[in-house]
């Protein structure tokens, strides 16, 4: 018996975001390539969570932990999620550039 997907929802700033890298590579850096492979990759890695959404390492730092954040690295982001396990639900929380100090934004 095939056990149900988890469901994928992102929060209002966790969307803006995805948005806010995408304008940044396309625009910015000037390589709307190189946005668009970056959302598909974000994509593919995000949707992976439906099946696997345990399989990403918990962060390191403790208050967060406890919370149950767990990170993905896509790129040079890091995606955060929480896993609601009674309602097999991933919720993505935010999607930040890897060097930056997250701690505070969470």
């Amino acid at each position: 018996m095939e056990k149900s997907r988890y469901t994928i929802r992102l929060t209002p700033i966790a969307d803006q975001d995805i948005e806010e890298i995408s304008d940044y590579i396309a625009y910015e850096l000037k390589n709307e390539i190189a946005a668009v492979d970056f959302l598909k990759k974000l994509e593919h890695q995000i949707l992976r969570l439906e099946e696997f959404p345990m399989s990403c390492e918990l962060v390191t730092e403790k208050l967060l932990r406890l919370k149950g954040y767990r990170k993905l690295l896509v790129n040079n982001y890091i995606v955060f999620y929480i896993v609601d396990e009674q309602k097999r639900e991933v919720d993505i929380v935010r999607v930040l550039y890897a060097m930056r100090a997250y701690k505070d934004l969470l």
